[in-house]
């Protein structure tokens, strides 16, 4: 699948309408690819709204080739991007977490009591980084 052109990995997507909400995706991703925690949750979503397009569309085998032509990400780094998304629903204050922090407490191993730590820290004006995690984690005994 990896030798698809760009033209024919959209071209699976046969839903006219479904192809250019696909289309509209993608832009915004790359749009804010690259920034702080807020738009590493956005950048979830966006993936996780593009997956569902490109599964409904029966597509869902190109998933890869899809994310690594057309994003210019590797899929284990959409995963990684959509599972920050899931576990942080609803947070109201994104843009004071790194994003390497998001990734780290998006993991299976933390706790909610730890990700509820760290969501009050920022509430509170702190910066949230991946060396303030670690030290949560190392105090929490998860590593």
């Amino acid at each position: 699948m990896s030798s698809k052109s760009k033209a024919d990995l959209y071209a699976l997507i046969v839903d006219p309408e479904a192809r250019e909400m696909l289309r509209f995706a993608v832009g915004e991703v790359r749009k804010i690819e690259g920034k702080v925690g807020a738009d590493t949750i956005t950048l979830g979503n966006l993936m996780i709204h593009i997956q569902q397009i490109v599964t409904a569309a029966n597509a869902a085998r190109c998933w890869g080739a899809f994310a690594r032509q057309e994003l210019g990400m590797s899929p284990n780094t959409c995963s990684r991007l959509m599972k920050v998304a899931r576990a942080f629903v609803g947070l109201d204050c994104p843009e004071r977490f790194q994003r390497s922090a998001l990734y780290e407490l998006a993991g299976d191993y933390v706790t909610e009591e730890l990700r509820c730590e760290a969501i009050a820290l920022a509430r509170a004006g702190q910066f949230v980084t991946f060396p303030i995690v670690a030290e949560m984690l190392r105090k929490h005994g998860v590593v």
